[in-house]
């Protein structure tokens, strides 16, 4: 039965062959059975031979388009079935895919013919491709070469390894004369590397010529995932050959690479910290005596980049977890510093748990920002900082950015269609190569990274100098253009309408980012934002008797995302002992008292706490006080107590005049939020505004005047003329 099976294969693939149907045709049916099973068995060889046989008959006119066919189908047909390996950790299960085409007969081979001539007409099309650097339109075909060389059985080792050397170098120069396509060019050399050391002998491939390049481009473009991904696919050949690869690993040349990896293990892309850490823990290193009392740990201890490399190369999932967190709680200061070699790495195990916040992953950030503190108490505080310090900068910088990001379409398929054209089809897989996996949020970044702070604020405190500046740059780029109610000034003018629709876009798409990634604090807001919404759209209704449009809707998510950043980066300053001795202190105390108007209760509580490290003696008291007025179960209840009439005050005489303009400002942010327990819609609202002004009934004139001075400040100038 298996063998009538195989003669019906075997004689409708002779019919398709020779039906007289255009190659394009034919190479569409064979994409069709690329996934069959035992395609390798029964559709392999006849597809081979067709490729062949169609090379070699191609007409003047058509051997152009047909060898555009052939290599574009070899090119797919690889991929799907045998691509190249991820990491160097990849290599020793890797193995080619038999593409092995018939050589022709030696006998037949002429005086003066070289080898290569010799070769299948496929496999001297591939070979044809090294020959020449080609130019942007026709890159694909370098790039299609590269993929199925390893694949083919090349007679001339010889010959084959003067093309690949004599092409990395010319790749590497075009990557560097070429900036806005370099990565492209930095991806085709790396496809060179990888061909060249699986086609040839480890000591003919593992030359220190080439480690030398490597090196070079390490330094030149120390994050490209293209050249990190050759580095690790050379240096773990180099590692798996004792004796010809002993001389490229040694301490020396890491000490000489090192400081321009160094940054790429806290990158946002998984991958390129990934490769950063194979390729660094490939190199021999020396690790530091043990003090006395530690002999226990000698046989146990691992280098850091190891231990790194375990942390970063367990995937982030409920299944691995456990396993994850177990290489990351080795990463604490305590434990760490016996295997961290000697020379300059003191700072790789830090900046690999800051990069680990990157990871989508809320199970596993408390954990690092815990380990993260290990090693603000341990570390000195200079170097600490000054790792600190370019991550805060780099958050506030990228968060900006992500704000006005465009909106990205909807990732391309893994597989492209057949019909696509082969520069489409080189394009779509280059991008899904350097890709990262997933997007990185800037902002849950930096939320986290001010999160961490306010577990060692003791550390913090003397580096306002860097940490007030950021909070401003914050206020002036983000809190402000998103809640345009608080900021001190607004741009009335008509915007144009191409740079409105961007905004919007942008919003759209930094709606998810921006909103901090914190699932669970959605969950337990999404009552209260929805109730928001509903009576912001009320009151749309009775002025407009319109829907709220798009832009409004963009505008309350973007302003809710900028209070929850707001309120981490105060409650940091709210951890501060020394308020006085702070950068930029006049600001911050009036930052504080401003931010006490606000219209959400966590704005409003965690500016309090702010003034409330001062210990003023008129505030100090009252503290319970006033927390109980930002509580919608107690404030109607604490209104009633807390009195501050002449009569029956609770507040003492000489602290009126400091208490009552923080008072003030707590009950007008009251007086303007919209929603909360026992209040629905506008409504409730107005009852709030009328107990408030109730109360305010206990003011003296002058104390009332000051109120009103208050609301109306943002209208001062047009009263005074």
């Amino acid at each position: 039965m298996e063998s009538v099976r195989k003669d019906i294969k075997v004689c409708s693939l002779t019919r398709v062959q020779n039906s007289g149907y255009s190659s394009h045709q034919v190479f569409y049916f064979f994409r069709r059975v690329f996934v069959m099973n035992m395609f390798e068995k029964d559709v392999l060889p006849a597809f081979l031979q067709y490729c062949t046989c169609v090379c070699e008959a191609g007409t003047t006119g058509e051997t152009g388009e047909i060898e555009t066919g052939v290599l574009q189908v070899l090119t797919q047909l690889v991929l799907l079935k045998r691509p190249p390996p991820d990491t160097g950790a990849a290599l020793p299960a890797w193995d080619r895919y038999p593409l092995h085409f018939k050589e022709q007969n030696k006998k037949s081979k002429k005086k003066g013919q070289s080898s290569a001539s010799l070769q299948p007409r496929p496999v001297q099309l591939i070979l044809s491709q090294l020959e020449m650097v080609p130019d942007q339109g026709s890159m694909w075909r370098l790039w299609g070469a590269l993929i199925c060389l390893p694949h083919l059985r090349i007679s001339d080792k010889d010959h084959l390894f003067e093309l690949l050397q004599s092409l990395t170098h010319k790749l590497s120069g075009e990557a560097k004369s070429s900036s806005q396509s370099e990565e492209k060019w930095l991806y085709l050399l790396s496809l060179a590397v990888f061909a060249l050391l699986h086609h040839c002998a480890p000591e003919q491939g593992l030359t220190p010529e080439l480690s030398g390049l490597l090196l070079e481009l390490l330094r030149t473009y120390p994050s490209s995932p293209s050249v990190l991904w050759a580095a690790d696919i050379f240096f773990t050949t180099a590692r798996q050959q004792e004796t010809s690869g002993e001389e490229l690993l040694k301490e020396n040349v890491l000490e000489d690479v090192f400081p321009h990896l160094q940054p790429n293990l806290s990158n946002p892309a998984g991958k390129v910290r990934l490769l950063t850490l194979r390729v660094l823990s490939n190199f021999k290193v020396e690790l530091p005596d043990l003090e006395l009392g530690e002999e226990e740990f000698q046989d146990a201890r691992e280098s850091v980049f190891k231990t790194c490399l375990q942390a970063e190369g367990t995937p982030a999932s409920v299944q691995q977890y456990r396993e994850k967190l177990m290489y990351l709680n080795r990463l604490d200061f305590d434990t760490v510093r016996r295997c961290v070699p000697k020379g300059p790495y003191q700072q790789v195990a830090l900046r690999c748990l800051i990069g680990q916040l990157y990871v989508n992953m809320k199970l596993l950030w408390k954990p690092v920002t815990d380990l993260i503190k290990s090693h603000a108490c341990g570390m000195d505080l200079k170097e600490f900082w000054s790792v600190w310090r370019e991550h805060l900068k780099q958050a506030a910088e990228q968060a900006e950015q992500d704000l006005y990001k465009p909106k990205k379409g909807d990732s391309p398929s893994d597989q492209p269609e057949p019909e696509d054209s082969p520069e489409d089809f080189f394009e779509e897989t280059f991008q899904d190569v350097i890709a990262n996996r997933s997007t990185p949020d800037h902002t849950n970044f930096r939320h986290l990274l001010w999160t961490a702070m306010a577990d060692f604020p003791d550390n913090c405190e003397p580096k306002s100098r860097d940490l007030s500046p950021l909070l401003f740059q914050f206020f002036d780029n983000e809190y402000y253009p998103a809640d345009l109610a608080a900021a001190p000034a607004q741009d009335i003018r008509k915007p144009q309408e191409s740079k409105t629709d961007d905004v919007i876009e942008m919003d759209q798409s930094g709606v998810e980012d921006s909103d901090l990634n914190i699932k669970s604090d959605q969950l337990e807001d999404k009552d209260d934002d929805d109730a928001e919404d509903k009576d912001e759209e009320e009151e749309d209704d009775d002025i407009t008797h319109e829907d709220v449009s798009t832009a409004d809707k963009v505008s309350r998510t973007r302003r809710k995302a900028a209070s929850r950043s707001l309120v981490v980066h105060l409650t940091l300053f709210s951890k501060f002992k020394s308020p006085r001795s702070l950068y930029l202190e006049p600001r911050l105390k009036e930052l504080y008292f401003e931010m006490l108007k606000h219209r959400e209760q966590d704005v409003q509580r965690a500016a309090l706490a702010c003034l409330m490290t001062y210990k003023a003696p008129y505030l100090t008291p009252y503290s319970d006080n006033l927390d109980r007025l930002l509580q919608d179960k107690e404030f109607r209840e604490e209104l009633t107590l807390f009195s501050i009439d002449q009569e029956s005050s609770v507040v003492q005489q000489e602290h009126r005049e400091g208490l009552l303009p923080v008072l003030f400002r707590l009950l007008y942010g009251r007086m303007q939020q919209k929603t909360g327990e026992g209040t629905q819609g506008r409504q409730g609202a107005r009852v709030r505004t009328a107990l408030v002004l109730r109360f305010l009934g206990g003011c003296t004139p002058e104390e009332l005047e000051n109120f009103l001075d208050m609301i109306l400040a943002p209208f001062a100038h047009l009263m005074n003329t």
